[in-house]
């Protein structure tokens, strides 16, 4: 079993836990923006990435309107979920953060790690991404550790929490759709362990040429058994399109997805840390970045001056 393998059942059996810890972040720091459902279909021939709007504020007070998917250029989108976005007591103000404007300076100042020859650059800018937020999360830590042990003291011990998580889809110079997503990941110490208090894993692989994939990320249990599971008209309809031509897959499969997670989420509303308008793009092999939505997001964060 491969490591991507092991970190895909790992996030699914702390699924609930991560939740809670976004929760609590919101609940305890001053301007920490969490939550969200995204859901990136994936194959040789065309990629989708569709999320919600929904951010949670310190406050407990929801926003509709947040761009969570960013058109870095015209070649690559971005998208983000968990703790997205962070301007809080936690972290000092030189580690403050937005997810995307990160992603965007990562695009900007790349340049091709030539001791890697054999992975793509989305893999590279994932990588580089990854290692810039566990940089911030792991020096917020060491400065602000009570702080953070009470944020963190609900985790079992055994396991992780997962802080955030950076989608990048692109299409390489070859032409050819390339997907890696960059888990950043706190480790609570363990005696008799020395590992980073906070570290990223990349995860990543060709896109299938026979089917479709479907992932979700952040808020995955709903779309998680309309995927896994066959006894609904819903369920038959993904795995329909999943298995039909890889480039005819229905892309508002994905866009469904993060619907029903909103509408079937049982939580009170005002509580709920998904929701909002839902924004999605694709990607054609050999071409780029397209809105599927009604584009109403910039195509890269606007710099703060």
């Amino acid at each position: 079993m491969s490591v991507f393998d092991n970190l895909t059942k790992r996030i699914m059996k702390i699924s609930k836990l991560f939740l809670f810890f976004v929760v609590c972040m919101a609940a305890n720091a001053q301007d920490v923006k969490s939550g969200t459902i995204i859901v990136v279909s994936k194959s040789k021939a065309k990629v989708i990435i569709a999320a919600d709007s929904r951010v949670t504020t310190a406050q407990g007070l929801p926003i509709d309107d947040y761009c969570k998917i960013t058109r870095l250029n015209s070649k690559l989108a971005f998208a983000a979920a968990g703790s997205i976005e962070d301007h809080s007591g936690f972290l000092p103000q030189d580690l403050w953060f937005k997810a995307s404007e990160v992603a965007r300076e990562v695009d900007q100042t790349f340049k091709p790690d030539i001791g890697l020859p054999n992975q793509s650059t989305v893999w590279q800018k994932a990588k580089n991404w990854g290692l810039v937020l566990s940089d911030r999360l792991r020096r917020g830590i060491l400065l602000n550790s009570n702080h953070a042990n009470d944020l963190l003291s609900h985790q079992k011990p055994t396991l992780g929490a997962i802080f955030i998580q950076g989608i990048f889809a692109g299409v390489e110079k070859n032409g050819n759709l390339s997907v890696a997503v960059a888990t950043v990941q706190y480790d609570p110490p363990r005696k008799g362990w020395t590992t980073p208090i906070a570290q990223p894993l990349i995860e990543a692989g060709d896109p299938p040429d026979k089917f479709t994939w479907i992932d979700p990320y952040g808020v995955t249990q709903i779309a998680w058994n309309y995927i896994h599971r066959s006894d609904s008209d819903f369920s038959k309809e993904i795995k329909t399109a999943q298995l039909g031509p890889i480039d005819q897959f229905d892309e508002n499969i994905p866009i469904k997805l993060v619907q029903r997670t909103i509408t079937e989420d049982t939580t009170p509303e005002l509580q709920k840390v998904v929701g909002g308008k839902i924004d999605a793009v694709r990607l054609l092999a050999g071409k780029g970045v397209e809105w599927i939505t009604p584009q109403r997001c910039p195509t890269v964060p606007i710099p703060k001056h």
